[in-house]
């Protein structure tokens, strides 16, 4: 079953404007360690220019090759703060832009981006189907779309860590993401897309990789 626990845009906002000032110190140390497995691929597989949904502190800015041209976004814009600060303290000239901005409303061009990056935010997203369809949308044909994200568990697979996603999903509101949101429902909504990739990181597969491509025609 695909269904998830409601959260409202405003409910993220409050969420991540109680999480900016501490975020870098406590999800961050965690968030880390799988943003250096990740983006080295994304390097691999994009050229050009891409965008970032959901940046937030702008921790992917450490990872992301100098020859990429970035556009990043966030609905909170007491992250994008903590971004900006990043961008200027490194010096780094390849992030051309940093926007508040609703993922499932993206105000870019179609075939806009040589490749669309988003980690852990299709959980924090009040409509993360929306905002899938919105990110192919942006990216060109033949670009790359990776999606990287706590999904919900498998019983049959993971009967613990489901057990502990089912008790906190009504603290959703709270902490600002779902522990129930199934990836299921993002590729029967996006069958268009390619998934050429899916690899689990973290205890018990705790996050997934998803490479979708987007075909030529």
């Amino acid at each position: 079953m695909n269904v998830r626990t409601p959260l409202a845009t405003e409910d993220i906002r409050r969420a991540y404007r109680k999480w900016a000032t501490h975020y870098d110190y406590t999800f961050a140390l965690i968030s880390r360690r799988y943003l250096k497995k990740v983006i080295p691929q994304f390097n691999q597989d994009t050229t050009g220019r891409v965008l970032d949904v959901g940046i937030g502190t702008g921790l992917s800015l450490d990872y992301l090759a100098a020859s990429l041209s970035i556009t990043g976004i966030d609905l909170s814009a007491d992250m994008l703060e903590k971004a900006e600060k990043r961008r200027r303290k490194r010096s780094l000239t390849n992030v051309k832009e940093l926007r508040v901005m609703d993922a499932s409303k993206l105000e870019f061009e179609d075939n806009y981006f040589d490749g669309v990056l988003a980690t852990y935010v299709l959980s924090v997203a009040d409509n993360p189907a929306q905002v899938m369809q919105e990110m192919c949308r942006v990216c060109k044909p033949g670009g790359m779309v990776y999606v990287f994200n706590h999904f919900k568990s498998q019983k049959e697979k993971q009967p613990l860590l489901a057990m502990l996603e089912k008790t906190f999903a009504p603290s959703s509101k709270l902490v600002g993401f779902h522990s129930d949101f199934s990836h299921e429902l993002l590729q029967a909504e996006h069958t268009h897309m390619q998934l050429v990739e899916q690899h689990d990181y973290g205890p018990m597969g705790l996050f997934t990789l998803l490479k979708f491509k987007k075909p030529m025609a």
